[in-house]
This record gives structure tokens, sequence and C-alpha cells, in this order.
């Protein structure tokens, strides 16, 4: 998916007022897997045949929230504190630089929409002006999963439905009631309110490919035999993307923006192996269902990343990137970059010559035995995960305070730097470091005590960054 960048030139007017301030058109996919782009979706297809796509992307972390966070960041999880999906705001680091705020004090209008927004609570914090989607809450969870009566689904397809049942008009968590067009009709509608004028900031999620793969009129592709249901997510959430565009080319925006197509994570299968060998050229292998919960699973980190309407230097795209790169190099190409502390990002600006030394962190979430499974039950997750959360003075599902500490103990950490990496992973049911020599598709185990032979930038940036993930080897790692 390599191609030489290029500029859309529609010939309707743009709504800005001030031409110089392109629109940022963020257009985010869930748990996509982009080996697959090519054959089931051809309208994205299209668009990614004449942008930038960086093949070698990566998530910090394979959840929404987290990934989010640090696509607007620019900053690694460690660093900017977003740990968890529903973990309290007060956990965020105090010195966030959000890219939403930054372009709101630049005189745009901040938009962020999804269609899934019960684990992704952005929002004014962050510097988002508004909110698109169905309303959240414990409600979101409750009616989400249970309400399937037949009164419920004929509301639905009136024209009172969204008002009557605002949890579940376009709410893809009620994967059962969920018709792709109801979303993309709510935020289309949406937007016809809240642009105007000014330059605008859209960030959008559209959550199909994530699990259960199912919605309304959704069916296998028999020919796909890892999910035969997932590639119908993909040409749905594909038509979505197209009428987000038909929509924002009619409006005159799309010919003065920058595009930026992403994914948040990716999503496995089950049983996996890795390019990496040991001493005796056996690869790594390894089972992670879902996203999430194994740090070294490639198709749950693996990301799409590509810009339009950006200039980038085409050999940046061969380098390995991560989400964090989004938010610097979004504000170097609007020329904000005086704007902010380049300190506090760990991204690099994409549109800076590739002599930059690469760094990308990468953490799991939760690790749920009842989740790690190719047909998990949502109430058995639920009855594994309740204890650890509570409903705040707002309505909001949310992690107990209480409960984060041993949480973030139990993570999967990793820091590449470069070609070379350290991960502490569990192995055979036990917290074990890896070393990678990424240039030569080489691991071995070492042990904490014994690191004499692993480069000694890659340790101390390991360590600065995880002294707080106090898990079994990394005192004697990092004292």
């Amino acid at each position: 998916m390599v191609a030489a960048l290029a500029i859309f030139s529609f010939i309707s007017n743009p709504v800005t007022s001030d031409y110089n301030k392109k629109n940022v058109l963020i257009i985010g996919i869930d748990s996509l897997r982009p080996e697959l782009i090519h054959e089931y979706m051809p309208f994205l297809s299209k668009q990614l045949s004449d942008a930038m796509v960086f093949d070698n992307a990566y998530t910090p972390f394979a959840r929404t929230y987290p990934a989010w966070m640090s696509i607007i960041t620019g900053r690694h999880p460690a660093n900017n504190g977003a740990r968890f999906n529903l973990q309290p705001e007060d956990m965020l680091a105090k010195d966030n630089l959000y890219l939403p705020k930054v372009l709101q004090e630049h005189g745009y209008t901040t938009i962020y929409a999804a269609d899934e927004r019960r684990f992704s609570n952005l929002g004014s914090t962050q510097g988002f002006q508004h909110v698109i989607g169905p309303r959240t809450g414990v409600s979101d969870f409750v009616l989400g999963d249970y309400a399937d009566f037949p009164t419920t689904n004929l509301l639905l397809l009136t024209p009172v439905g969204k008002w009557l049942l605002p949890e579940l008009y376009g709410n893809r968590a009620a994967d059962h009631l969920y018709r792709p067009e109801h979303f993309s009709n709510l935020l289309t509608n949406e937007l016809d309110h809240v642009i105007h004028d000014d330059p605008i900031l859209l960030a959008t999620h559209f959550c199909l490919p994530h699990w259960p793969y199912t919605f309304v009129n959704s069916h296998p592709v028999e020919t796909y035999e890892q999910q035969p249901l997932y590639p119908s997510n993909l040409q749905a959430v594909d038509n979505q993307i197209q009428d987000l565009m038909l929509y924002l080319e009619e409006r005159g925006i799309l010919k003065n923006s920058i595009l930026v197509f992403l994914s948040d994570h990716g999503e496995s299968w089950g049983h996996f192996e890795t390019t990496f060998k040991d001493k005796h050229g056996i690869p790594y292998e390894s089972s992670d269902y879902g996203h999430g919960m194994n740090i070294l699973s490639p198709a749950s980190h693996q990301i799409l990343l590509a810009f339009k309407g950006i200039a980038i230097d085409p050999q940046q795209m061969i380098r390995p990137t991560s989400l964090t790169d989004v938010a610097p190099s979004l504000l170097s190409g609007l020329n904000l970059s005086s704007s902010y502390d380049s300190q506090k990002m760990d991204g690099r600006d994409l549109t800076a010559p590739a002599n930059q030394s690469s760094e990308l962190a990468f953490e799991s979430g939760v690790i749920l035995s009842a989740a790690n499974t190719d047909s998990p039950d949502p109430r058995a997750v639920a009855r594994e995960g309740a204890h650890r959360f509570k409903v705040d003075g707002n309505g909001y599902l949310r992690l107990k305070h209480t409960m984060i500490p041993s949480m973030i103990q139990n993570k999967q950490v990793g820091l590449r730097v470069d070609n070379k990496g350290l991960f502490l992973v569990h192995h055979n049911q036990k917290p074990q470091l890896m070393h990678i020599d990424y240039a030569n598709n080489h691991y071995q185990w070492i042990n904490p005590r014994e690191t004499h032979h692993v480069e000694e930038t890659l340790t101390t940036r390991f360590c600065a960054l995880y002294h707080n993930t106090a898990a079994v080897g990394m005192p004697q790692l990092c004292q």
C-alpha cells in the first residue's frame, strides 16, 4: 500500500473562512486487520492508493481508550496516564498536551464521533467541544446487551427512534439492533449542526469490526475461514466511511483538509507465530484472542496509519511508526509546532527527515481468562471483572482506584528502541524478560540480574518508562 502523496482537489468551496487553516479529519477504525482492506474495503483501498501509508505501524496499547489517548497526546500510555479503559480521569497526566485543545485555541471547532462509547469516554477533558454518538453511561451497558425486543426493533426504524431510544440508536454495543446506516445518519445530521465557518478537527471512530462481528443483516463469508463473520463488518464500515467522505465533499470540507486514516488496534484469532526465532531457529509462538492481552501478538498490534494532504518524505514509510506519531506530525503539518513543548511528546514528526531514533512502547490491558477465547461469553467476562468497577457520581462505570496498583503490576510491557526491544511478558504462567533483535529476527529470554549484553540505552529507557510497573523481575532489572 505504498504510493505517492496526493492532496484532495474537489471543486466545491471550503466551508472554512480561513483557507490557510486546514481541516483535520481523523478516520479511525476499530479492530482492523490491515491485510484485509484491499479485498473487503474497496472505497478505503482506493483512498489509500494515493495516500502515504505506513506499513510498519503499531499501536502502543491494543485497547480503544489508551490508543486514542496516545493519538491525541503523542505520548506513550505510561506517560499520558491512560493505562486502562474506563479508568478515572484523575489518573491522566496533568501535563498532557491534547491535540484537540491546541487546535481549539487556534480557532478550530473540535468534534469526536463514535458509535460505541462505553469504553472510550473522550470528551471535554481532551478538548472536544462536541461529542457525537449514542448516549453513554451505565444504561448503555445494560440496554446494549438486553434491549432485544420486537417493539424496540420497530421503534429504531422510525424517524423518532433516535429521540426515544438515544442509548440504542446507532449504538454498535447493541449488535443485535445495530444498523450501520443509523450511525451514518446520526453523524451527518449532528455535523450539520456543529460545522459552521471555523476550521474543524473531526475525529471519528467506527467500531463495526470489533467483536461480536454481528449486526442487523450481517452475514458470514465462508471463504474467510478464520472468522467468517468478520469480513461483512469490514464491508459495512467501508460504506460508512464512504458516506462520511461524500458528506464532507458535498460540504466542501475535503478540499482544504489533512486526512488521517488509522486503526486503534488489530484483532487476533488465537494461536500466532512470530518472525522472531531463538538460537535453535525455533519461532516464538503464543496465543491471543481479540486484542490487548498479549503485547507480542502481531495481528492485534499492527495497525493502519496513512496520511493525505501533508508533506511526508516517502522514505519515512519504511521505518517503524506508532500512533504516538500522529499528533506531532499534524501539528507540524499545520505549522503549529511552536505551540507545544515537543519534550512532552514521545512520538516523532513524520514530516521531518527520517534520521530520528525510533521508540515504540507496548503494554497490555486487563488480562481476563474468560475473554481470551474464540467465543467469549459476555456474562462470564463481566463476572470475572465486575469487582474492579464502580458507578461514579455522574453515572459512569469506572475502575476503582484501589484496584489499579495491582492491575498495573500485572501488565505486560515492552519497549523497542530502533532495532532492539525489551519485553516483560507472561510466559509459562509467569513474568519473564525477552530481548529482541529486530534486525536479525532473533529473541532470547534473559535473567533480569544478568543484562550485561542488553543495550544500556534500551535498559535505561525501559526502566524510566516503566518504573512504576513493579512486576516480578522488574526490581532486579531496574535497581
